[in-house]
């Protein structure tokens, strides 16, 4: 083996591993408040500067909140925080249709099974109720987009999965910019008509075929896109 350059420790990275690791491992739990920014630097043989930064930083995860006058505390962790970090960088991204369609199809076929598994009379009426007003607004190329991104949404939420919500939480600002451009180019009435076979389909509890709609219902507005677009 050949011999390899030795790379510096970078100490502000190390502390806030460390710090981080506390949090992650339950030793510091979710609600208590975390030792002042003097006793961690004696404690780990830094200075104050650096325990700031790295707090900061946690805090900047959503791993930690400082309260004025009080201290910094652990956060009740409920495993969206690395979630919410993406957000700026997806918000402000370009749309590459490919990969939304081949995301979309992964994680949304897997929501309509869980869904009809999982569903409640309830969520049921509130997806119909979307897929009603999507309906009903099909010259509004905005307003059908916004019920279609409600219909899709409501779908996620009736898997109970707390990840698969927050993911729907942070993609809705791209999904609905997408769906906008599909209802401008080829309408809402397709949409409609899949929305109403896969309502039908969580209504029986019926994972496969609701599973199987929303394949289809994506892989045809993709194809249909494609077409429209020449891409």
């Amino acid at each position: 083996m050949s011999i390899q350059p030795i790379k510096r420790q970078n100490v502000s990275e190390l502390v806030f591993n460390q710090m981080q690791e506390m949090i992650v491992s339950g030793e510091w739990a979710p609600g208590s408040k975390i030792s002042s920014e003097n006793e961690l630097a004696s404690q780990m043989s830094v200075s104050r500067v650096t325990i700031r930064s790295a707090i900061q930083k946690l805090s900047s995860l959503g791993l930690v909140e400082s309260r004025h006058g009080e201290g910094t505390y652990v956060c009740k962790l409920d495993g969206t925080q690395c979630f919410n970090s993406m957000l700026p960088m997806i918000v402000l991204s370009t749309v590459n249709r490919e990969a939304l369609h081949e995301f979309r199809t992964i994680i949304e076929s897997a929501c309509a099974m869980l869904a009809a598994e999982r569903i409640t009379p309830e969520q049921l009426a509130e997806i119909r109720k979307a897929n009603e007003t999507m309906a009903s607004n099909m010259d509004q190329p905005e307003a059908a987009a916004n019920a279609d991104m409600a219909f899709h949404k409501g779908i996620a939420n009736a898997t109970g999965n707390p990840y698969i919500v927050q993911v729907f939480d942070i993609l809705e600002a791209i999904f609905t910019r997408s769906l906008v451009e599909n209802i401008h180019h080829m309408g809402a009435s397709s949409g409609v008509h899949f929305h109403g076979e896969i309502c039908d389909a969580l209504e029986k509890y019926d994972a496969a075929l609701a599973q199987k709609l929303m394949q289809e219902h994506l892989k045809v507005t993709h194809e249909t896109m494609i077409q429209l677009l020449g891409k």
